[in-house]
């Protein structure tokens, strides 16, 4: 646990003139970053073909809310491969705002591949941004919990049978958290409601796919209310 400000829980680096090596951590107990700009969980710099780990029993939060941080200045075309079986608690960032394209990396845009992919079968929850291509098999909490949030996934997002999407709803002021999803989208499972307030009869919308959207949602099912998703364009 790091707790002071600009602190970081794990910091790993990896540069050379030519290739870096690859980068692999493994968390498996819980690991925290401080607050402040600065202020990360667990944070890549340069490397290559990169590789973080959680296990079931690891998370990995910090106070500043970046879970997560990946800079490369190097110019290598460095990735960061996340596979999630436990919880990440906050923003994934990808410092750089690049992607890559081939053995080049480029100012982001899709459907250019991030240059950070997550692969979540646990719980990501409490981001804002998620600067990645994500799929989903686990637990996808929008935004922070109890409150109307955002949460906005630069890259491509793929949700699996098994995966879970989490809203807070808040029929009395028609809003709802929204997930953004700036490349692609493709979607299976559910979606859980977390009501704020409920009245019956009433659409919001909760979330957005600035590219091609594929597949649809099913609302998973409450003891006593009744939920339906529908697709209207991008929303």
């Amino acid at each position: 646990t790091a707790g002071g400000s600009g602190s970081i829980g794990i910091f790993a680096q990896s540069d050379a003139p030519f290739t870096p090596n690859n980068i692999n951590i493994n968390v498996d107990g819980s690991v925290s970053g401080g607050s402040g700009d600065q202020g990360t969980g667990v944070q890549f710099d340069n490397g290559s073909a990169n590789t973080l780990t959680v296990g079931s029993e690891g998370s990995i939060s910090a106070a500043s809310g970046t879970a997560v941080r990946f800079t490369s200045a190097s110019g290598w075309p460095a990735t960061l491969a996340i596979t999630n079986n436990g919880s990440i608690n906050g923003n994934v960032d990808n410092a750089d705002g690049g992607t890559v394209t081939g053995n080049a990396l480029v100012a982001a845009a899709a459907p250019a591949a991030q240059a950070i992919t997550l692969d979540n079968r646990g719980t990501v929850a409490g981001a804002a941004e998620l600067d990645a291509d994500v799929r989903n098999r686990g637990t996808l909490e929008v935004g922070q919990g109890g409150t109307v949030d955002r949460t906005v996934i630069a890259g491509n997002l793929e949700q699996a049978a098994s995966g879970s999407m989490v809203v807070d709803l808040d029929l009395a002021t028609r809003s709802a958290d929204t997930l953004r999803v700036d490349g692609d989208a493709s979607l299976d499972g559910t979606v859980k409601v977390r009501p704020l307030s409920l009245l019956p009869n009433r659409a919001v919308d909760f979330l957005s796919v600035g590219g091609a959207l594929r597949g649809g949602l099913a609302a998973e099912a409450s003891p006593i209310f009744r939920y339906a998703v529908q697709a209207a364009g991008g929303t």
